[in-house]
């Protein structure tokens, strides 16, 4: 499932448990998860699911509900 697995993915970038991400987790709700994290995290699924964002993708992701309306979009 891409939701559990992003979440994973989530939470060891922004080194937190996994069990403290969810569907409407944000940058606000986490001290670390900021600018740079945030592009650490894009690229971090770039990789993961072998995809590139396009910038108007990148700078709409507000939080972790937005990153998985992208990836069901692009049928991952």
């Amino acid at each position: 499932m891409v939701d559990k697995e992003l979440f994973k993915l989530i939470a060891s970038v922004i080194n937190v448990e996994d069990k403290e991400i969810g569907i409407d987790s944000s940058p606000d709700d986490f001290i670390d998860w900021d600018s740079f994290k945030h592009m650490e995290l894009i690229l971090a699924i770039e990789e993961r699911f072998s995809l590139k964002f396009t910038d108007k993708q990148i700078t709409s992701i507000k939080n972790v509900k937005d990153i998985c309306t992208i990836l069901v979009d692009m049928k991952i």
